[in-house]
């Protein structure tokens, strides 16, 4: 039986813990009971017949919808190019287009990547049973907090978007990006369920494109709340020398795939109070653990993730343009009405961007600050280390240096703070470049 001992204090704040699959939970829920995917977070075992039909009705109703107002899109921007007196003619189109771009593949990868997904959540819910079985620590103390605030600023965007693209089809129902753009449409349909069709294809996209943002940045925000809790692990491991009742319990699945020696080590800690050398040893093993989630989830949500932030870099270039090219005019005729679209979902753009990188580069400054608070331990302690000890954290820092732990879709780049910067300069440049060719 797994014994594991927390002080009061760490008890009080169980009550607001929340792993992984319950951050993504409101997700997957929509997703699954909307009837846009199937189970890609969490299994649905053995479900009824009835129900697996309807949703195969419900996804291939949902895929076709999208896919045919993508295919209508992408006709009248290639009529609109061709016709184009400028390049800011298109760029309403574009804007209409890019979106379906991404939703699409996204949709797709998480119906034929399904299983891996499944796995990979499966796997990292046993690595954080493991975790806290190891460690009373409280694994994700604010994650709840940070779930909520981001659910609701995605809530209150969605609703936003909607709602200024609804006053644009009933401003302007005649742009070549809407239906509504002929006439024998206009005569024979509502203009109301033009509208709704439009904007439902738009809420199923704002909802496939946050599984393309919430989900991998989760899974690093959560990593770097495990690294986190390896650091004060470490922290303690050098106050004191753990007493006899202290010994948290490690559960033999943690140990599985280790070598003899390793094992006998790790095991050794059920009988007798941890020397320093062996907790050392032990955060080591935990970060290769926890580097090997990383490393997965860098290649499972890679292509997304490198697709949506160059569609991403895109959008927020255009819909700037836009504000900016629009805005003249609107100062002149002291009406915003012609740059409200843009400007909301230019902010809703720049919001989900943010965020996503915000939570995402969590990791690259945990592990910096681990690594930093190990360098400090170490400089603190030299004299009352063995040698062995000194060479195992040396080592230790060593390997948190030379081969970050960070997220990096495909490997391709990092995500960092820096991030901003570099994005922000391709957004300058790129706006200053179509200014010009106004």
């Amino acid at each position: 039986m797994l014994i594991t001992r927390c002080n009061q204090s760490a008890c009080k704040k169980n009550e607001t813990n929340i792993s992984l699959e319950e951050t993504l939970r409101p997700l997957w829920k929509l997703t699954y009971y909307g009837g846009i995917l199937l189970d890609w977070c969490h299994p649905i075992s053995n479900p009824h017949p009835i129900l697996r039909v309807m949703q195969y009705a419900s996804i291939t109703i949902f895929s076709s919808l999208i896919f045919c107002v993508m295919l209508f899109e992408l006709i009248q921007l290639f009529i609109e190019i061709e016709n184009m007196p400028n390049i800011h003619t298109v760029i309403p189109n574009l804007i209409w287009f890019i979106p379906f771009l991404l939703a699409i593949p996204t949709h797709i990868y998480y119906l034929r990547r399904r299983r891996d997904l499944l796995m990979f959540f499966e796997d990292w819910q046993l690595f954080e049973r493991k975790f806290t079985e190891s460690e009373s620590g409280c694994l994700m103390c604010n994650s709840k907090r940070i779930h909520l605030i981001m659910y609701a600023v995605y809530v209150v965007m969605t609703v936003g978007s909607l709602v200024s693209l609804g006053f644009e089809i009933s401003n302007n129902p005649t742009a070549t990006y809407l239906i509504s753009t002929y006439k024998c449409v206009r005569e024979t349909v509502s203009l109301y369920l033009i509208g709704s069709i439009h904007l439902s294809c738009i809420l199923i996209v704002w909802i496939i494109l946050s599984l393309s943002d919430f989900v991998p940045a989760f899974v690093y925000y959560h990593s770097a709340l495990a690294v986190s809790c390896l650091e004060r692990d470490a922290k303690k491991t050098f106050l004191k020398l753990l007493r006899s009742d202290e010994v948290k319990y490690i559960s033999p699945l943690f140990v599985e795939n280790l070598n003899q020696a390793d094992s006998c080590l790790l095991k050794r800690s059920f009988k007798q109070p941890r020397d320093r050398a062996s907790s050392i040893r032990l955060i080591w093993v935990r970060f290769e653990s926890l580097n090997q989630m990383v490393g997965r989830a860098n290649y499972l949500f890679g292509f997304f993730m490198v697709y949506g932030y160059l569609v991403s870099v895109f959008m927020v270039t255009t819909l700037l343009y836009s504000v900016l090219y629009n805005l003249e005019d609107a100062l002149k005729m002291r009406f915003a009405g012609s740059i409200v679209a843009y400007l909301l979902n230019f902010i809703a753009m720049i919001v989900r961007f943010t965020s996503c990188t915000i939570l995402s580069s969590q990791l690259y400054r945990s592990v910096e600050k681990f690594s930093i608070s190990l360098n400090f331990l170490l400089s603190q302690h030299w004299e009352e280390l063995s040698r062995g000890e000194r060479e195992l954290l040396r080592s230790f820092i060593s390997r948190l240096q030379s081969d970050h732990l960070v997220a990096s879709p495909l490997g391709l780049f990092t995500i960092t703070t820096t991030t901003f910067l570099t994005v922000f300069g391709l957004v300058v440049s790129y706006v200053i470049v179509l200014l010009q060719s106004k």
